[in-house]
């Protein structure tokens, strides 16, 4: 029988790899048709959701940090869970940031495909 440390480790191993290719902050690994932009929040490349590119308030807030925000907010549901959003964190129960993980983006996926296309949001 394999020791439980061995176990654990290689847990934390493979776990650590499905999602280092995830940051929401970025919009790397995120659901969705992604757009490049310069974030007035961090003057770094950030790719967020094409939606946001298209709307028309992007060129008024693109030099405002704060309405920059709020805009992705209202598009981007992983960035709103990444930053606004704590959740317990089990193993510690302390206040985490609400970072959605990999079956979690595959519900959310499925839901932004039905919000765009204008369908009624359905899951079963």
């Amino acid at each position: 029988m394999e020791d439980i440390n061995e176990i654990i480790l290689e847990n934390r191993r493979r776990y650590s790899r499905l999602d280092s290719d995830y940051c929401p902050l970025r919009g790397i690994g995120c659901t969705g048709v992604r757009a490049e932009c310069i974030s007035p929040e961090t003057n770094a490349v950030v790719l967020i959701p094409r939606t946001m590119a298209d709307d028309p308030r992007l060129p008024a807030v693109v030099n405002n940090a704060i309405a920059w925000r709020r805009l992705r907010i209202e598009h981007d549901f992983e960035y709103w869970a990444a930053t606004c959003c704590t959740i317990k964190d089990k193993i510690t129960g302390c206040d985490i940031r609400f970072r959605l993980n990999r079956p979690q983006r595959r519900v959310l996926a499925l839901m932004e495909g039905q919000r765009l296309e204008g369908k009624p949001i359905r899951l079963i």
